[in-house]
């Protein structure tokens, strides 16, 4: 501490006030622009993904979203990205099926379904890495059949988190008569990674 402050000295000695205020104002403006830079260069990266050609992306989605949610996703239509408040894709429309052999009904018809993605691999549409999907106003029509691939995808399957929020449950017959309804007002469904289990 004592040579820094006896390097200092020296420096104040051997400079004008005016040259050591010009050799700080250069170093602060250095600083501030190279904050500028670095701001504008990682919304510039967090941009990049608006450029995908969304055409081609919906097949790219529907394997990762089965691979990582075990969840089939189709008919997808209006796919947009928005990095406020954290990169992610919205897709307008789609329709949910619990199987990807499943070629029944669906048990949801989604709209306005984000898909959160990470930070990494933003320049590369074949690369990117969801972290979880989030469906909010959506209403959700189960029959008996529904409720068991439901269960069976609850005990067998591994996957990242979905989260509900603000929908609705339509349990409903074989003949699609609505048996009862159920609010949601929130639910997360997720792994608890150490405790491996589901909540």
């Amino acid at each position: 501490m004592k040579k820094i402050l006896s390097k200092f000295n020296i420096l104040k000695e051997t400079l004008t006030k005016r040259e050591l205020l010009k050799l700080l104002n250069y170093h602060y403006f250095k600083l501030i622009a190279f904050g500028i830079i670095t701001f504008f260069s990682f919304i510039i990266y967090l941009s990049l993904p608006s450029f995908f050609d969304y055409k081609n992306f919906n097949k790219t989605l529907q394997t990762k979203i089965y691979n990582d949610f075990k969840i089939n996703i189709k008919d997808i239509k209006g796919i947009s990205y928005s990095f406020i408040p954290s990169p992610h894709f919205t897709i307008k429309e789609s329709k949910l099926h619990f199987l990807k052999e499943n070629k029944k009904k669906e048990f949801v018809k989604a709209k306005n379904l984000k898909i959160y993605i990470s930070t990494f691999n933003l320049f590369n549409k074949e690369k990117v890495i969801i972290n979880k999907i989030s469906l909010r106003d959506n209403n959700f029509y189960l029959n008996h059949q529904d409720f068991k691939e439901f269960f069976h995808h609850l005990n067998y399957f591994k996957n990242k988190p979905i989260y509900i929020d603000s929908s609705n449950l339509f349990s409903i017959d074989n003949m699609g008569q609505v048996i009862s309804i159920s609010p949601i007002k929130q639910f997360k469904y997720l792994i608890d990674k150490k405790k491996i289990k589901k909540f």
